[in-house]
């Protein structure tokens, strides 16, 4: 796992360790993001299970509810995939929802 770039275990922002680089796009994602985090309701937090073989890197990213009774409680995971290039950049990235968020 020596080409991810990441502090494995700890938080993430949107962008996992600076690995799309300053020219690229925002992840998908990042307005949704900004409103399940923004409102304060959950926290984003790795599954602590950051790995990674060859040219990909596959982690689990959770949101926690952040209050009231269900404080520290799962409420949404995914399983993230991010294939590499030659310089450690994101080439391509999956994200497959393994605990859909209640309604």
């Amino acid at each position: 796992m020596g080409r991810f770039r990441g502090n494995v275990g700890q938080q993430r922002p949107p962008d996992p360790g600076g690995l799309w680089g300053p020219s690229a796009a925002p992840p998908l994602g990042t307005r949704s993001r900004a409103r399940a985090v923004g409102s304060g309701k959950y926290i984003v937090a790795s599954g602590d299970d950051a790995t990674g073989h060859h040219d990909v890197v596959t982690f689990t990213i959770q949101l926690v509810s952040a209050s009231g009774d269900n404080a520290g409680d799962l409420a949404w995971a995914a399983r993230v995939f991010l294939v590499l290039d030659d310089e450690d950049r994101v080439r391509e990235d999956y994200q497959l929802t393994v605990k859909p968020l209640a309604s």
